[in-house]
């Protein structure tokens, strides 16, 4: 669930054209790094529980950014 900020920051700048600036885009892909580095230590594989996890964190974004949406009008 940390990691649904660094997706709601991507859906805002790719729907709603935020601006992103290089230090924006750095953020985020550290976060998504750090998050694979923990989703995959070892070269056992991912676990099908932590795909799960991430998948919720992207639909909890997506309903963020759905609300935020809503809220315009």
């Amino acid at each position: 669930s940390f990691t649904t900020p660094i997706f709601t920051t991507i859906l805002a700048i790719l729907i709603f054209r935020e601006k992103s600036t290089g230090l924006r885009w750095l953020a985020v892909g550290l976060g998504l790094l750090g998050a694979f580095i923990i989703l995959r230590p070892s070269t056992a594989g991912i676990d099908p529980v932590a795909i799960y996890a991430l998948v919720s964190s992207v639909l909890i974004a997506v309903i963020s950014i759905w609300v935020k949406s809503l809220s315009r009008t």
